[in-house]
């Protein structure tokens, strides 16, 4: 959310950053921005899901990695850190932050941990694959074809990276309780 700032660090002095961060931190949020916050967080836990269902299906078991698997947990921290007024440098740092004070549940922290560290694993999986910039993925189980004398095999850009099928399941696996567990906050008083 705050990665302009760094050009404040770059060539600035050195501590710039560090002093606008805490500002932004003691910064008070009126009562209306804090409910607009939650909405919006209410509003993506809804919108943003992946899970298989039969638009996977009908789609041929192709996702775009960045849209469909990456963008749900990273929007998720990017609102939690609004809602709860807390600033990291990494996702993973802020993640800890938010644990830490105890602003999510042990649960939410181990769920949003393995999302984003899934959705990096198999984002950069398929780029290493394609040796390229490439978001499109199978989340279809990995099956091998056998060439007979005379077929030409398939061309490289046909050629897709598999998510591993277990992995794909437990992603999927985890996703439902993490919008449950979001709402929950969301009707908790703490929030």
């Amino acid at each position: 959310m705050l990665t302009y700032t760094t050009v404040f660090y770059k060539h600035g002095e050195a501590e710039l950053i560090d002093r606008f961060r805490s500002y932004v931190k003691q910064t008070p949020v009126p009562d209306q921005r804090k409910n607009i916050n939650r909405e919006m967080l209410r509003a993506d836990t809804t919108k943003f899901n992946f899970t298989p269902d039969e638009n996977v299906r009908d789609k041929g078991f192709m996702v775009n990695v960045k849209k469909e698997l990456y963008r749900f947990p990273s929007i998720l921290l990017l609102d939690l850190s609004i809602v709860f007024n807390s600033v990291a440098n990494t996702s993973w740092e802020l993640i800890q932050l938010l644990f830490s004070p105890g602003h999510i549940s042990d649960s939410l922290h181990s769920s949003l941990r393995f999302m984003l560290a899934c959705a990096c694993y198999i984002r950069l999986s398929a780029y290493l694959h394609h040796d390229s910039h490439n978001d499109n993925v199978s989340v279809a189980p990995k099956y091998t074809v056998n060439l007979s004398d005379g077929q030409f095999p398939p061309i490289r850009h046909h050629k897709r990276w598999f998510t591993p099928f277990t992995l794909y399941v437990k992603l999927c696996q985890t996703t439902i309780p993490i919008k449950k567990q979001i709402a929950s906050l969301l009707s908790s008083s703490t929030l």
